[in-house]
């Protein structure tokens, strides 16, 4: 999830995660900007770096992007007012996730599609190398894209711009398009798919937790309808998808456009209904927060828009989209719990709400 310094501003940028290490472990301490921000001169081991990119480290600087949850980000700037994304990866160090992840990326940049574009290294061979490891960790530079977030609601949970909601429907759709058939490096762990997350929580212990009373049966079922179309290959269309289309993944340009889809770092390869999931989380609720199926509907038909589901597809949409709320749910009491947060109940969770309002009321295919 992609944070942002100033949400809905006109002067937002992509910043990607929270930075957590100290600052000696990527650069040379230079001085400090507020309390949050640090202004620094690239140190001398991050000078490959940068000339396998066509770029001298001595002529940048970075500030540090702060505020979101994982990764370390920079804003690397040049005096002629060339400027990039430096990131160095937290989360993401399994060579074969990151390869999958930012090959995808570069592929959908270099077909126009609108995502800040991995700047790669040149090799003797004429390979483009999309990443390096920096001081154990996996870094990766891409181009900065200026824009603003769709304004969030009060609190920061999703968005009342359903416009904003509509156009990245088309753009996931479109994404998907991009990608069909294309063959990437490397793979996303099979535990990214909500299905999966679903049962690997059944299998577990947490669902004897008080706390899971009233959605265990109704994950149990879920999980159990969609089984058929994980035993047959094919059955639905799949790929990878971003995984977290929320306001602070998008960035819109003067004229409400996207001018960005930002941040990968959760992307999955699975269904590609699963991508509405968040996009209806975000997007489809009415102003006390429950899902408003008016708006839910907008959304599906902004996606149909560009890609029209298959006729299973369809049948199994609202199945799909319940069993997204319901890993979503399973991931935030999971933490809860294991945080030891105290006096609490599943339906403090606004994706536990979800969750059992589409197993009550499935949406209509």
């Amino acid at each position: 999830m992609t944070p942002t310094p100033s949400v809905g501003s006109a002067d937002s940028q992509w910043c990607g995660g929270l930075c957590h290490k100290p600052l000696r472990q990527l650069v040379d301490w230079a001085s400090c900007v507020c309390q949050a921000v640090a202004l620094v001169v690239l140190g001398e081991r991050w000078a490959d770096f940068f000339r396998d990119r066509g770029l001298d480290a001595r002529s940048l600087t970075a500030n540090r992007l702060t505020g979101g949850e994982v990764n370390d980000n920079w804003r690397v700037s040049r005096s002629d007012g060339a400027e990039w994304v430096l990131r160095h990866y937290q989360r993401t160090v399994d060579a074969d996730e990151l390869a999958c992840e930012l090959a995808a990326v570069d592929k959908l940049a270099r077909s126009g599609f609108p995502t800040p574009a991995p700047v790669p290294a040149t090799c003797k061979d004429g390979e483009r190398r999309l990443w390096d490891v920096m001081d154990g960790r996996p870094a990766a530079l891409f181009t900065f894209v200026r824009g603003r977030h769709p304004v969030q609601r009060p609190g920061g949970y999703g968005s009342m711009d359903l416009r904003a909601g509509e156009r990245a429907a088309r753009a996931a759709a479109q994404m998907h398009i991009s990608l069909m058939h294309t063959e990437l490096p490397g793979s996303r762990s099979p535990e990214r798919d909500p299905w999966r997350q679903i049962g690997a929580f059944l299998d577990g212990d947490l669902p004897a937790d008080p706390l899971f009373a009233d959605l265990r049966d109704p994950l149990r079922q879920v999980h159990a309808r969609l089984m058929p179309i994980y035993q047959e290959p094919g059955a639905v269309p799949a790929g990878l998808i971003h995984n977290d289309i929320t306001p602070l993944n998008i960035l819109l340009g003067d004229q409400d456009e996207i001018v960005a889809l930002l941040d990968f770092d959760d992307c999955a390869q699975t269904f590609l209904a699963y991508d509405l999931g968040a996009i209806i989380s975000t997007f489809g609720k009415d102003e006390e927060r429950q899902l408003d199926r008016g708006r839910v509907s907008r959304l599906i038909a902004a996606y149909e828009s560009v890609r029209l589901f298959t006729p299973t597809e369809r049948a199994v949409l609202p199945d799909l989209l319940t069993a997204h709320a319901g890993a979503q749910a399973v991931q935030v009491i999971t933490h809860w719990i294991r945080s030891g947060r105290t006096n609490i109940s599943a339906t403090d969770s606004y994706s536990a709400l979800d969750f059992l309002e589409l197993s009550e009321r499935p949406l209509s295919p």
